[in-house]
């Protein structure tokens, strides 16, 4: 696989599931649901300060934003809508 290719499809479903809690705000869930690594859990109220002082308002990830995506061997990048 070549770093130019956007996020592979199945991984999508994941890191669309961490964003729409991101987005909705909903802090708490991403622990309850597993999706914090089990090496660097920041808590919710962390989390809830990183994304209040973010300067854009997050919202969920519409299909348009994968192709616009980077997938790396480290590094997982897309932008925020």
């Amino acid at each position: 696989m070549n770093d130019a290719e956007p996020v592979p499809e199945r991984w999508r479903p994941a890191l669309s599931a961490v964003i729409d809690r991101l987005a909705a705000e909903d802090y708490v869930a991403l622990e309850r649901d597993g999706l914090l690594n089990d090496a660097y859990k920041p808590r919710p109220s962390e989390i809830a300060r990183w994304i209040t002082e973010y300067p854009a308002t997050l919202v969920p990830l519409p299909p348009e934003a994968w192709p616009l995506s980077y997938f790396g061997r480290v590094v997982v990048e897309t932008d925020t809508w």
